[in-house]
């Protein structure tokens, strides 16, 4: 039994110095590996805290890892002091004091920072860059070990060793490699797609078990934990560690540099199965590698084996792609992931921690936003919404939706909290934009947007165009165009499974008919049947050729022959071969674009997709100087709210702009 004497009177912090002083903690070793203290009698994990400048500390490790429920804890001993931590952070501290050679100092926030103290968390976050960036190392806690984390840690370090080698050392990037099925013997691009295709046999066999213990890792927690994307991108020397296995043993400590390359292969793979195993060259199909995968035959296994990957890279793509000094805005659009997963892609406990977290990210090209955890969350998203606003322009408002708020939500004395142009950084409910930016290579190129619905008019907004209403609303003032109303509603996206077979296709089949009654050949807006007909196949994807909101390419002939194998797969069944990838890709695409939207047609006859809690009324506005039209609704008052950005067939380049209609001023709140 643990004997140590312990002082039972609260643990009180002494303040630290302002000028980049910071809290160590010194680990005593564990004499033997135990479990973490569950009950009376179990070893105390003993630490001592001690202050250290910044700039001249003795070199510490920083943990990275994921707090859990803050409510579930276990006690430890701080400076002799019995102190509550969270069930995964005394995992962390026993797996390192249990350690042949512990680290002599390390950093962690829970400790290190009086979380009880609003006045030091801010400072103390807002020197978490330099403390991240000066640690000699960064461990990364993924949590305990688990009967799968070894083979996944092992084939991850597999994948990286693979990606140094021929054929993939000499590819750039996958958004410029050409894919094709019909690859010409001895080329780089057949040699890269038959490795891709070894690669996903060795994922695929003995039913997927190398894929799902890679997958069940890329679901630990600490991959949507939002802060640690600047925990990561800034350290020196990460390393992914999971569980209490000896630091020698290859494949169950990984650094996260190979992480990385690991990653990079899993994406390759996941493009390749999108885009280029289709047709008779699809070798993954010709040799049967993925006939056991997940129950379904032939070419869908290589949709569904896509999907997934999508699915489960989409948890990790933030944490793994986010570098230093880049546009706040460009860090915020990680919270709405790349458009291909449901869910969003980063969590916090706090939701003034989506923005904070992210700060110490933030280069040159960002507005003055600092953390400062005095003020509640409804100041801090108008603050962060007028920063930008003033910094990026209305780029800023496809990230704006009124989807928790009612019409008479602005006059009560919740207004500030549903202030409809400053978007809600941490809500469930934040939109996803049809373009989102990337400082990556992308198909299509590093455009701002796929679209110009405003053509080249541009508006400046000064603190003028901000103001308070006398019932304390947040107001902005912006030109705008009117463009149509709402008039009809069409149906939700119809959901899956995930799986492209064919009663889905029969289901997408249907929903795309239900866009021909929505949009009659008598509705007259696009003035031909070749037209229309460009509307019904065009705009289910927003007209784009991929899935991914950063890809900026517009839907293509290739996209057409979806549509049709879509089509036709729905009324004959027919489903094999090129036509049946094809129909899955589109359907993909469909799907992303249609996230939380719904069709609808406006008065004038125009087919177009919006959120999806539009109604009949709203209407469609153009902002000089945004991308894409919006869907407004009129609160009364004089005022209007933000439904949402909307893809409307036949204006998305300006052609509305072209007609010289009359500029009007409304008021959003």
């Amino acid at each position: 039994m643990d004997t140590t004497e312990v002082n039972n009177s609260a643990f009180q912090y002494q303040p630290l110095s302002p000028s980049n002083e910071i809290r160590l903690i010194t680990l005593q070793p564990l004499a033997e590996q135990s479990h973490p203290p569950k009950q009376p009698g179990d070893p105390l994990i003993r630490c001592t805290l001690t202050h250290a400048h910044l700039t001249t500390s003795p070199a510490y490790t920083a943990l990275s890892y994921v707090w859990g429920n803050q409510h579930t804890t276990h006690p430890i001993l701080l400076n002799g002091h019995l102190f509550p931590v969270t069930t995964n952070l005394a995992s962390a501290l026993h797996t390192l004091a249990s350690d042949p050679h512990p680290p002599p100092y390390l950093w962690i926030d829970a400790l290190s920072i009086n979380q009880a103290d609003a006045a030091e968390r801010s400072a103390q976050v807002r020197q978490m860059p330099q403390i991240y960036a000066r640690a000699a190392r960064t461990t990364i806690w993924l949590g305990p070990s688990t009967a799968s984390s070894p083979l996944a840690l092992r084939t991850l370090h597999a994948l990286d060793l693979r990606s140094r080698r021929a054929p993939f050392s000499g590819i750039r990037s996958w958004a410029l490699f050409r894919f094709a099925p019909d690859a010409a013997a001895g080329s780089v691009e057949r040699a890269v797609q038959d490795a891709l295709e070894e690669v996903a046999a060795e994922l695929c066999e003995d039913g997927g078990r190398v894929l799902a213990a890679v997958a069940e890792l890329l679901e630990r927690p600490w991959f949507r934990r939002v802060w640690v994307v600047q925990e990561r991108a800034l350290s020196r020397r990460a390393v992914v560690r999971c569980g209490a296995e000896g630091e020698g043993e290859e494949g169950l400590l990984l650094p996260f540099v190979r992480f990385r390359r690991a990653f990079w292969m899993l994406c390759g793979l996941r493009d390749y199965l999108h885009d280029g195993a289709s047709g008779d060259g699809g070798g993954l199909w010709r040799k049967g590698l993925l006939g056991g995968v997940g129950g379904v035959g032939g070419l869908e296994d290589a949709s569904k084996v896509a999907k997934f990957l999508t699915a489960k890279l989409g948890l990790a793509t933030a944490v793994t792609i986010a570098k230093p000094r880049q546009p706040l805005l460009h860090l915020l659009a990680l919270l709405v992931g790349s458009g291909a997963g449901d869910d969003p892609p980063l969590q916090a406990s706090d939701a003034r921690d989506f923005v904070f977290a992210l700060l110490g990210l933030a280069g040159k090209d960002s507005p003055d936003v600092r953390a400062d955890y005095s003020k509640d969350w409804a100041s801090v998203k108008i603050e962060v919404a007028k920063a930008c606003l003033l910094y990026y322009g209305l780029e800023v408002l496809s990230f704006c939706s009124s989807h928790a708020s009612s019409a008479s939500a602005c006059l009560d004395n919740e207004a500030r909290q549903h202030c409809s142009w400053a978007p809600d950084w941490g809500s469930k409910h934040l939109p996803r934009p049809f373009c989102v930016p990337s400082r990556f290579v992308v198909r299509g190129g590093n455009k701002r947007s796929a679209y110009s619905a405003s053509a080249n008019t541009h508006q400046e907004l000064t603190e003028e165009s901000f103001s308070i209403a006398t019932n304390g609303q947040q107001v902005l003032r912006l030109s705008a165009v009117f463009v149509d109303t709402v008039s009809q509603l069409g149906a939700m996206f119809p959901d899956s499974s995930g799986v492209y077979d064919h009663d889905h296709a029969q289901s997408v089949c249907a929903w795309l008919k239900g866009l021909e009654r929505l949009l009659p050949p008598e509705a007259g807006a696009y003035g031909s049947p070749d037209k229309r007909q460009d509307a019904l196949w065009r705009t289910p994807v927003a007209d784009r050729a991929f899935v991914y909101n950063y890809d900026s390419v517009r839907a293509t002939h290739e996209t057409w022959l979806g549509y049709e194998a879509v089509m036709r797969r729905g009324r004959e069944g027919e489903g094999a071969g090129t036509a049946a990838a094809e129909g899955a890709k589109y359907v993909d695409i469909a799907r992303c674009k249609m996230h939380n939207r719904r069709p609808f047609q406006t008065s004038g006859g125009m087919l177009a997709i919006g959120p999806d809690h539009t109604r009949k009324g709203d209407s469609v506005w153009i902002f000089p100087g945004a991308d894409v039209p919006f869907v407004l609704r009129d609160v009364g008052s004089g005022w209007w709210k933000i439904v949402g950005e909307a893809y409307v067939h036949g204006i998305m380049d300006g052609e509305m702009m072209a007609r010289d209609l009359k500029e009007q001023v409304i008021r959003l709140v």
